[in-house]
């Protein structure tokens, strides 16, 4: 028989393989500003300003988080690469500590079938592949590492390993949850653990004013009725669950769910009542201890980013990253058979989903492809195309002008008010005809996001 070793081993190359081709991948989405422009603001900017300091105030407070990041940039230079071989290593690292935590709660063939689910699962894509995902990846790694400090009894190191995983993102606040259901700590534990959480919640006060967002900034925007917060909880929370069990449709943005939210959740509710009635015919015929340890991981993971207290986003696939890891280990008591089905499928699915973000275009015609009532979806193919003229030679250029000015009249047709769109737009008319036949859309653009800097060196060469 196979060592404990081993098995840790097997996870931790599992987890790699499952995302090994995004090395090659670019920098997506968020990335674009995070790397060449947030990063260079250096140290005192990321322990004293917002996370989107110079682009935006969302709220978010990730010092710890920025820091890694810049560290990584000063070791490693500018190169993707390196980025995504680090992000390997922390999704290799916490599927191998997930092994061991689960090893003493459900017994070593439960716990390496539940990790060996876990390291192959297609939701981790965000939090793998964009280099903006290590946030969500070291958090869990942090809070994982604390939990396995505490099991052994090696109370400082949980504390400590806490207190930094607030500091590198805010749903990591639910690790003292974690730790108490995982391991029950004696006070002198669990006491410090809630003095860091305490002080961690002090810092961002102390920094952005605020413990919650601002209201503007969250997904049901200010002065919302009680109907439309209750949507919303009841959307975030279907769509994690629907997620981590039936990963498809995958994308890094979920705007397309405002249209649930607008109307009325009935896919969502019926999810819902699905879910129940599964986790009550498991509560009759499964070990209450496992199932009870299975589902409250689950639940308290996705107490964070439900919109309970509402989010700048419904559904965030980066945010589930240690949520799917209850919903394996309810899973891990399936035959071996079940088991190794259900790692070849993960794994095939997660391959494909790394293939098709291997760039900022795939990523969001993959997008549009799901999900053709985004409106961001089809700006964004937009702007990816756009970026693509600049480089293009003459005959090929008119072509994709032409290509993107389609993508952000797709966008404006089913949101008029995509600055994506109206900013893209008017961008493309300033580079393909001139400051004349580009001034009307630039001072559209302008009205719907004064403070949008991408339309900043076309506003100055037209004199506006």
């Amino acid at each position: 028989m196979a060592s404990p070793r081993f098995h840790t081993l097997a996870v931790a190359l599992a987890a790699a393989l499952t995302f090994v081709p995004s090395l090659y991948t670019e920098l997506l989405a968020d990335d674009r500003y995070l790397i060449p422009e947030r990063l260079p603001m250096g140290l005192a900017s990321f322990w004293t300003e917002d996370y989107w300091a110079g682009y935006t105030v969302s709220g978010l407070y990730r010092p710890l988080g920025l820091t890694w990041l810049w560290l990584q940039g000063q070791a490693i230079g500018s190169s993707p690469a390196g980025y995504h071989a680090v992000s390997l290593t922390l999704h290799a690292t916490a599927a191998s500590l997930l092994h061991l935590v689960l090893q003493p709660l459900a017994g070593p063939p439960a716990a390496l079938a539940a990790a060996l689910l876990f390291a192959v699962h297609p939701i981790h894509a965000e939090a793998v592949i964009p280099i903006y995902g290590q946030l969500d990846l070291l958090a869990s790694l942090l809070i994982l590492a604390a939990i396995l400090a505490a099991q052994h009894q090696r109370h400082l190191p949980a504390v400590l390993a806490l207190a930094a995983a607030m500091l590198v993102k805010e749903s990591a606040f639910l690790g003292v949850g974690l730790l108490w259901l995982v391991v029950r700590p004696p006070w002198r534990t669990l006491a410090p653990c809630a003095a860091v959480t305490l002080a961690a919640a002090a810092a961002r006060f102390a920094v952005l004013g605020s413990l919650a967002l601002p209201a503007d900034a969250t997904v049901i925007g200010p002065n919302a009725p009680v109907s439309l917060w209750m949507k919303a909880i009841l959307i975030s929370t279907a769509h994690a669950l629907r997620l981590c069990v039936f990963p498809t449709g995958q994308t890094v943005y979920y705007g397309h769910l405002r249209d649930s939210l607008a109307g009325f959740p009935s896919a969502e509710l019926s999810w819902l009542a699905t879910g129940a009635l599964i986790a009550a015919a498991l509560w009759l015929t499964q070990p209450r201890r496992h199932l009870a340890v299975a589902l409250g991981w689950f639940s308290l993971c996705l107490l964070p980013v439900a919109n309970i207290v509402p989010i700048g986003v419904l559904v965030a696939e980066r945010s589930l990253y240690l949520a799917v890891a209850g919903l394996t280990l309810l899973a891990a008591r399936a035959r071996p058979v079940v088991i190794a089905l259900l790692v070849v499928i993960a794994l095939a699915a997660s391959w494909h989903v790394t293939y098709q973000w291997r760039t900022e275009r795939s990523l969001w015609e993959y997008t549009v492809a799901a999900h053709p009532r985004s409106p961001k979806a089809h700006a964004m193919v937009g702007w990816a195309i756009l970026e693509e003229a600049g480089y293009a030679k003459a005959g090929t250029r008119a072509d994709l002008l032409a290509q993107a000015e389609t993508a952000f009249h797709r966008a404006l047709a089913l949101n008029p008010r995509s600055t994506d769109a109206l900013t893209g737009r008017a961008l493309l008319r300033w580079s393909a005809k001139g400051c004349d036949a580009a001034r009307a859309h630039l001072d559209e653009a302008r009205r719907a996001n004064p403070t949008d800097r991408r339309l900043s060196y076309a506003l100055a060469d037209c004199k506006m």
